[in-house]
């Protein structure tokens, strides 16, 4: 009710840790807030760890859009994964530059594998689905 309403519960301003949670193209709060969790990643991450920091995930799926890299679909929430483009089995490392979002399937179909530091445009992979469908 009107009478209910107390300008207190209400902030003038959004606070800046939803402000970075939130997703700038649904409007929700982002997976990678509920995939690293603080209590597992330490003040003093070894330089080359298979952890992925907050901010290094927040920015991956800020760049890539929240579509997956592998298959160019939306990832949903529940199936957000990142890849190491060159595989952290060798010598890739944890950072936005080496991490791209996608599916938790296109993941595991992956694995450790360099066909896609190899093959990695999404023009070779339209032609390369637009010729199955011949």
């Amino acid at each position: 009710m009107v009478a209910d309403y107390k300008a207190t519960d209400y902030p003038e301003a959004i606070p800046k840790v939803l402000t970075e949670a939130s997703c700038r193209v649904f409007g929700h709060l982002c997976p990678v807030f509920f995939v690293a969790e603080p209590l597992t990643e330490t003040k003093d991450l070894r330089s080359h760890s298979r952890t992925i920091s907050r901010d290094v995930m927040l920015k991956v799926v800020r760049r890539d859009g929240q579509i997956c890299q592998r298959c160019h679909e939306p990832v949903r929430d529940d199936q957000v994964e990142f890849d190491h483009v060159i595989p952290f089995s060798r010598g890739g490392r944890s950072t936005a530059e080496n991490l791209r979002l996608v599916h938790r399937d296109c993941n595991r179909r992956k694995r450790d594998s360099l066909r896609d530091v190899l093959h990695p445009s999404p023009i070779q992979h339209f032609l390369r689905l637009k010729g199955r469908q011949r």
